[in-house]
């Protein structure tokens, strides 16, 4: 390095820079510290708000440095109006061309779902709950869960109600070392309409739909189902049982070998 040539403006100390440097405009400050201590003077007026800024002459020639912020340039950049809410009352910007869609009535999404939560007594239980407006006001909202709406007297109408059956849990037995067992025994395959695993793994069935076997004694056995089949197996529960069973029974091919460690009977199938 050479001889110090220039003395910073902040701290007066003394420091060198080569002359190119200098030609550029260099040699005012001898550190970061000292530059940025220094505010720049403001050099332009933001069209939006009036606010004085300082930019620099590269983002002058390239940009034009009309906005202070993106706040301002959002503002200022946008072509279209500002409309009010039909819920909230509060103004907010769209487009003609979205306007003239049908859209732009409201500001926000909160707004569009419904606006503001009201809150609901649940006519089963009694809890507090909260939902939108707009469900309100076409008759939701009267009870806080499903399981309480099918508790109601309407909900023992229904024919696929079963007294609650889908909330008991199940046997801390039934885990999902059990289940891989099942699925590999029937070769990860569909027992009713033999479709092959994909993206998801078949559901396990109970055949006697009891969510306490391997837990009380029983051992009737599990079956993978795909979740189609699955779910058909929840209405007319007495002609898939019935099915079921007679296949087994009628069927020779069935290994009625005892998987004791396991307690799944029968333990694997063989389909031709």
């Amino acid at each position: 390095m050479g001889e110090p040539n220039c003395i910073c403006q902040v701290c007066g100390q003394e420091f060198y820079r080569c002359q190119y440097h200098i030609s550029k405009g260099a040699g005012k400050y001898c550190s970061l510290n000292c530059r940025y201590s220094v505010k720049p003077i403001p050099n332009r007026i933001c069209k939006v708000c009036g606010k004085q800024f300082f930019a620099k002459k590269s983002r002058i020639l390239r940009w034009g440095a009309f906005y202070c912020s993106k706040d301002c340039a959002n503002i200022g950049q946008r072509k279209g109006d500002i409309y009010r809410c039909k819920r909230c009352g509060k103004e907010f910007y769209t487009t003609k061309s979205n306007k003239n869609r049908g859209n732009g009535k409201y500001c926000s999404k909160s707004c569009t779902a419904g606006g503001p939560k009201v809150k609901k007594i649940c006519r089963e239980c009694g809890e507090e709950f909260y939902i939108i407006s707009s469900w309100a006001k076409i008759g939701r909202g009267k009870y806080c869960s499903a399981e309480c709406a099918f508790k109601n007297r309407d909900g023992y109408k229904n024919p696929r109600w079963l007294g609650g059956k889908s909330f008991e849990p199940y046997c801390i037995k039934f885990n999902e070392n059990i289940k891989e067992i099942v699925r590999e025994n029937f070769n990860r395959r569909c027992f009713i309409c033999n479709i092959e695993e994909r993206d998801r793994h078949h559901a396990i069935h109970h055949i006697d739909y009891n969510k306490n076997t391997l837990c009380n004694g029983n051992k009737w056995a599990l079956l993978p189902l795909c979740h189609s089949h699955h779910c058909a197996t929840n209405h007319k529960r007495y002609f898939w049982f019935n099915l079921l069973i007679n296949y087994w029974v009628m069927n020779q091919e069935i290994n009625l070998q005892l998987g004791s460690k396991y307690g799944i009977y029968p333990y694997s199938l063989v389909r031709t």
